[in-house]
């Protein structure tokens, strides 16, 4: 391979109502078939496949030292104008596995707690819009059947009832 050409990816800019409409036709049926080959071209993905490396690949980070590294020595920033540090409030799965099994919350209640916070997140001057994708009914419907299961003492896993934001992005 003797150069590198760097192209944009021509993929629709879409959010919305747009959005969604063309996720579920490129999630099945009939449209499904007729789209997903037209942006896996249009994406290079056919080129990828076809491309074949002479060179074998380099497993070390290769680099010669031109010198010695000189010491660093980091500046000193006076501390006691600074506000003791605060627990971020953040959860993490066993946190929230730890609090279902123990009937502290439940599933549902951290749902609602969620879906309440993007609302809120989403009013204003300056929404965030952080979660563009989002069925509220879906979402209640599966944290009612997680926290039935975790109540039954049958989770489907130490996941299950944990909230989790899917990042799904191209530029």
């Amino acid at each position: 391979m003797s150069s590198y050409d760097l192209q944009s990816v021509k993929l629709p800019l879409l959010t919305g109502r747009a959005l969604r409409l063309f996720a579920n036709a490129v999630a099945g049926g009939p449209t499904k078939a007729l789209l997903v080959p037209k942006l896996l071209q249009d994406a290079g993905i056919p080129k990828l496949h076809e491309t074949r490396l002479d060179e074998v690949p380099t497993l070390l980070p290769l680099i010669p030292v031109a010198e010695k590294a000189q010491g660093y020595e980091p500046p000193t920033i006076p501390l006691d104008g600074l506000a003791p540090a605060r627990p971020l409030p953040l959860r993490t799965v066993h946190d929230f596995a730890t609090a279902y099994r123990n009937g502290d919350i439940t599933p549902l209640a951290v749902a609602e707690r969620v879906l309440d916070a993007i609302a809120a997140s989403d009013r204003g001057n300056h929404p965030l819009r952080a979660i563009i994708a989002l069925e509220r009914e879906d979402v209640l419907a599966q944290a009612k059947a997680a926290t039935e299961r975790i109540q039954d003492g049958r989770p489907l896993s130490v996941l299950d009832g944990v909230p989790v934001a899917i990042k799904d992005e191209v530029d």
